[in-house]
């Protein structure tokens, strides 16, 4: 018996993902939406993403959106919808033990009150900063994060907790443009 490559009907995308089509809902959070698009971004360059992946065991700290390139490189996106939400979160520090680079994702109204105080919070961490443009529907880079080193021991670790959840690659999803109600 001869194997039998069924084709996929057009328009069908395989393994496309719940995470991604949220953004697309009526009753979307701003979160979400932004979360959608740093995945987005960094399905562009090359990587691919884990939405809310923990960092160690049992879960204790979770990314918002984890990413990982075929040169093994680890990306941290943090999404912050208002500057309440900056303000409270005390644990974005300890997730650049983690990570080759770690950025913020954020609106363009909640950067612009954050801009005096993200100054003095980032001097020294090497953290990045991306804003979703509301004209574009695509984030932009306004701080780039500095490039630093991490373990062997945590970058495996990391990495056998992405192949066991799998993730959203840019094989089986396309860029899409993002925007704030």
């Amino acid at each position: 018996m001869a194997y039998v490559r069924k084709r996929r009907r057009k328009g069908s995308r395989r393994g496309s993902r719940k995470d991604l089509d949220l953004a697309k809902s009526p009753d979307c959070s701003k979160a979400d939406t932004l979360k959608a698009s740093a995945v987005s971004y960094f399905l562009k360059g090359g990587y691919s993403c884990f939405l809310e992946l923990g960092l160690s065991s049992w879960g204790a700290r979770r990314a918002d959106m984890l990413g990982l390139n075929l040169r093994q490189q680890i990306v941290i996106a943090e999404v912050k919808s208002s500057p309440r939400d900056y303000k409270t979160d005390t644990k974005w520090r300890e997730y650049l033990n983690f990570c080759h680079r770690f950025y913020f994702i954020m609106c363009p109204a909640t950067l612009e009150k954050l801009k005096p105080r993200l100054k003095i919070d980032l001097k020294g961490t090497g953290a990045g900063v991306m804003v979703l443009n509301p004209d574009t529907g695509y984030l932009e880079v306004v701080k780039k994060a500095a490039i630093r080193e991490l373990d062997d021991e945590t970058k495996y670790s990391l990495i056998t907790r992405m192949a066991w959840r799998g993730g959203i690659s840019k094989r089986t999803n396309r860029r899409t443009r993002h925007y704030l109600k």
